[in-house]
Parts: structure tokens; sequence; C-alpha cells
């Protein structure tokens, strides 16, 4: 499968498949707050004032993103391989309190019907969870692997 992934420089990536592009974004809570955001596309997130996001190009197929708050820091790994995207969060807690993150994890596809969506998690450490999108009106689907 052939495929486009492009990382923006507010930490989400865009997926183009079939010439089809596809905002992926992450949203991470922080404590009595709203939401730190990995973003791509043009959705807004109410972060924490001292949220900041960069983002570095390593080689033609690899990037990392570090997104740093007063609570948590993220270390994120994008590698480009031949039929998926591999994606891996490293969560920094910057406290010495435990602090609770609902994270989750959008593909946007407005307009678009998926009927099949799955995403598993795995342990810390692992490549092995994935998310399947697959579209009714085209075979193409996109992988994305990580701790997503």
């Amino acid at each position: 499968m052939e495929y486009g992934c492009q990382p923006d420089e507010r930490g989400g990536l865009t997926l183009t498949v079939s010439g089809q592009s596809f905002p992926i974004e992450s949203l991470f809570s922080y404590p009595n707050g709203g939401d730190n955001a990995l973003l791509a596309g043009q959705t807004t997130a109410k972060p924490e004032p001292d949220w900041a996001v960069s983002t570095e190009r390593l080689s033609p197929t690899e990037y990392r993103v570090r997104a740093n708050g007063k609570y948590y820091a993220i270390l994120r790994n994008i590698k480009l391989l031949p039929n998926r995207v591999a994606v891996r969060d490293e969560i920094t807690n910057r406290t010495s309190e435990d602090v609770g993150i609902i994270m989750r994890t959008s593909l946007r596809a407005a307009g678009e019907h998926f009927p099949i969506a799955i995403s598993v998690a795995t342990p810390v450490g692992a490549y092995d969870d994935s998310a399947t999108i697959r579209r009714r009106s085209s075979a193409a689907a996109a992988w994305a692997s990580g701790c997503w």
C-alpha cells in the first residue's frame, strides 16, 4: 500500500491514502484543566499555559516530537515503514505527585464512513498495538502502530 505521512509542527500528523488526507491528533488531559494536544489540521484545544511542542525530522523516514508542560513531557517517535506508521509515545511525569492522564488519539475523516475502526493498547515499550481503518469505497487501509 502506498501512503504519505506528514508530521505537523504542532505534533500531530496527516496520513494520506489514495489521495485523501486524514489528520491524526492526540489529546492528553492535565489536572484540573482541559487537554494538551498534538494537533494536525484545524482542530483547536485548550492546553495548559506552559504547553510547548516542537517537531524535528531525523531522517526521511523518522521524526521526533517533543511536548512539554507543567505536569508531564511527551517524547513521540514516528517511523514511516513500508506498510504502516509506527508511533511510540514516552510520557514523563515532571512533578513529585502521581498524575492521572486520559489519552485519546483520533483520525478525523469528515464526510467519510469507516465501517471498521479498531484500536488496541499494549504494555509500555511494545510496538504491537495497532489501529486499522478501512474505507468502504476503497481497498486502501491505513495501519498505525504504536502506543495508541
